[in-house]
């Protein structure tokens, strides 16, 4: 048996999901392809994510090839997490990853992480956020100044012509996410080009998401290896937390739906709970506009009102051209 390799089309958790398999395999050292054998942490997360653990990212095909035929008589301590061509159009990562695909599931054992279709705003939190100067935890002014920057870095990279023409104020930069906030689901046609006919094991990101240590006992048994008791404990303890970053990206997915219907029907329902930012502003007003054909009188609102009844005060027939 060789190594395995994880892998996603899109950012879903798979950094946790390698630690996994190491730390519940008993390995006290793990091979980086960069860095040699490190040592495996006894926990991996960071406040933002599991990025205290220094996977062997690969991203497309070339990178795929390059790292599993470099490393092909390596079987204990070694894994891979094998990730799209980034930096291309979409289409050309969709062909690349399937090609990625089809080269690994003939080589090693194959396990393909697929989002939600259920929770299409997951990815509106970014997770790329790596530790700094070897520092585990991440300070929370840290984490909110990247989600910023990010959010920065997208508008100017996706609608940068836009930009111009708006005032770049709070309320225009919510308005251009709510008339555009599609572009943050997840584009599903991948699945399409990937032969699934061939051996690997599917897994569905909510399985991981809320019933890990299940889905690792899945995994464990496809790749014919057996979880070590005595390392269980700590990688609880290590999944609760991970998990509680995870329910609070997805606690907004679950309450959107009943957001929008308090809004449109003047409910009464309390925001402060989910701690809003401002893609999620513009996503409850990007719903209001398409699905309602309503919009907020939004000039001047810097700040977004935190109980849906006042936000039903500001309704306004919408006029934008869909």
């Amino acid at each position: 048996m060789s190594y395995p390799v994880f892998t996603s089309r899109y950012s879903i958790g798979l950094t946790f999901l390698s630690w996994s398999y190491h730390w519940l395999s008993g390995h006290e050292y793990f091979w980086n392809s960069d860095l040699g054998f490190c040592k495996t942490p006894e926990n991996p997360n960071t406040g933002a994510n599991a990025h205290f653990f220094k996977k062997n990212y690969c991203s497309g095909n070339q990178e795929w090839q390059n790292f599993i035929l470099d490393n092909k008589n390596k079987v204990e301590n070694c894994s891979m997490y094998g990730g799209p061509l980034h930096y291309v159009d979409n289409n050309t990562t969709n062909i690349d990853y399937a090609s990625a695909l089809k080269f690994a599931s003939n080589r090693v054992p194959l396990i393909f992480c697929v989002e939600s279709p259920h929770d299409p705003w997951y990815f509106l939190y970014k997770r790329t956020l790596t530790p700094i100067d070897d520092l585990q935890f991440l300070p929370m002014q840290i984490i909110d100044s990247y989600q910023s920057s990010s959010l920065s870095d997208f508008l100017k990279t996706y609608f940068n012509e836009s930009m111009g023409k708006f005032n770049k104020d709070t309320w225009d930069i919510r308005e251009l996410i709510a008339l555009n906030c599609d572009y943050f689901k997840a584009e599903r046609s991948y699945l399409d080009l990937i032969d699934r006919s061939v051996d690997h094991l599917y897994i569905d990101s909510r399985d991981l998401w809320y019933n890990g240590e299940e889905c690792l006992q899945r995994i464990f048994t496809y790749i014919d290896k057996k979880i070590s008791i005595d390392q269980l404990p700590q990688w609880r303890k290590a999944y609760s937390e991970w998990q509680s970053t995870q329910l609070k990206i997805l606690q907004f997915n679950w309450y959107l739906p009943y957001i929008v219907e308090s809004v449109v029907k003047n409910y009464n329902f309390d925001l402060d709970f989910l701690k809003l930012n401002l893609l999620q502003e513009g996503v409850i007003q990007g719903c209001l506009i398409k699905d309602h054909n309503l919009n907020l009188k939004s000039y001047g609102l810097d700040q977004f009102p935190n109980n849906t009844k006042d936000l039903h005060f500001l309704l306004e027939e919408n006029t934008h051209n869909l």
